[in-house]
């Protein structure tokens, strides 16, 4: 088992940092009990567009790249994920990297859907529910999703081990 500081995990970001993003399939105003959904690419080398309910959502999205959180209404979305290259060169929607899959998102529920490969190499979608629970005065959390084409990993910061053993494609908290 290799031991790296949550820095160095590609995809330690993935719950921590997204950036804004509009979902042309979601109602123009979020209603209260909505979904939060932010999305990942964790795939490298292959710079994508990603379809939800066959409308295109994110184009040239790159390998780090973050997005969201977006609202959604509950309910289940078709997504899918087509290289960008491809899309291009073709003048349309291509054959699919990822999916189609459907993904389900519950009222009121935070997600993270990660684009990545899997221990054996293969493009693939995991959705992680976000744990956003208040935390007493003083506490912080942590979370890390390991989504790299990569064997088991420790995750340590300042010399502590703060997750002892977490494999592709699960996340794990700490506070």
């Amino acid at each position: 088992m290799r031991s790296l500081r949550t820095t160095a995990l590609i995809g330690a970001a993935l719950l921590l940092a997204p950036a804004a993003l509009v979902l042309s399939s979601s109602p123009a105003g979020a209603a209260a009990g909505d979904a939060k959904v932010s999305v990942f690419h964790g795939i490298p080398g292959v710079d994508v567009n990603v379809y939800v309910n066959d409308k295109i959502t994110l184009t040239n999205f790159k390998p780090g790249d973050m997005a969201g959180p977006l609202s959604l209404p509950a309910g289940t979305y078709k997504v899918e994920v087509t290289s960008y290259e491809a899309d291009q060169a073709a003048g349309k929607k291509t054959a699919d990297v990822i999916g189609p899959a459907d993904i389900p998102v519950m009222s009121g529920g935070n997600y993270t859907i990660a684009a990545h490969l899997t221990t054996d190499g293969k493009p693939t979608a995991t959705v992680f529910e976000n744990d956003i629970s208040k935390l007493d005065a003083g506490k912080g959390r942590v979370t890390v999703a390991h989504v790299a084409n990569a064997p088991t990993v420790a995750i340590t910061a300042n010399g502590d081990t703060l997750i002892e053993s977490l494999s592709n494609p699960k996340s794990a908290s700490a506070v």
